[in-house]
């Protein structure tokens, strides 16, 4: 619309998630190859700047309980984030790449998913997040808007605020109730985001374009 494009030739169709891969590992296997016992916070991300991986180590002495900040991914940033990590000892842990069929089991055994991202389209790991039933906290940018109803499905915290961020995760790690009532509603509407209906309306406004 900013372009000067008329709304009635404008179509959103959401990304979607393609069918369920189930992990040879589970919980149990995750903590215990990462030698955690306690409260698990996770991010994964490709590492990139825009990303604020270095932000979230930042908060790490902040988190309740010891909580220990695990990070899935790997990139160009890797080698300045584990420098800035070496203070924290034990409480951040590089896992680097993964296969796709491993995510779900480390989104599975998160006590809560961050991702402190400066901007977003559509983000798949969010949608991956959701299906896991993880508790989620994020930034209010881009398509972080259109996935999450905050205090409901998740978390949305101001960009850039990293006492707001400290206190969403915090509220999460210290209040198990609310981390249950959060993950059990990240699942709710994720049909929404199936390959079907992205094909299916993919389809429809090819159709629709072809006809007009």
């Amino acid at each position: 619309a900013g372009w000067g494009i008329p709304e009635s030739n404008i179509a959103v169709i959401n990304n979607s998630l393609v069918e369920e891969v189930h992990s040879n590992q589970n919980i149990s296997d995750v903590r215990r190859k990462l030698g955690i016992s306690g409260p698990l916070v996770l991010t994964v991300a490709r590492l990139y700047p825009w990303k604020q991986v270095d932000d979230l180590i930042r908060m790490t002495p902040h988190l309740s309980d010891d909580a220990v900040l695990v990070i899935v991914g790997d990139g160009p940033e890797r080698g300045l984030l584990e420098t800035l990590a070496l203070d924290l000892g034990t409480r951040v842990v590089f896992v680097g790449a993964v296969a796709q069929q491993d995510v779900y089991s480390y989104l599975a055994a998160a006590d809560v998913f961050v991702l402190n991202t400066r901007y977003e389209g559509m983000s798949h790991v969010l949608l991956e997040a959701r299906r896991a039933g993880a508790p989620i906290v994020t930034t209010d940018v881009g398509g972080n808007l259109e996935i999450f109803d905050t205090g409901r499905n998740g978390l949305l915290v101001p960009y850039g605020d990293r006492s707001a961020m400290i206190a969403a995760i915090n509220q999460i790690l210290e209040d198990q109730d609310f981390a249950d009532r959060l993950g059990n509603n990240a699942r709710d509407g994720m049909e929404r985001y199936s390959w079907d209906r992205q094909v299916t309306e993919t389809l429809q406004q090819l159709y629709a374009s072809a006809s007009t």
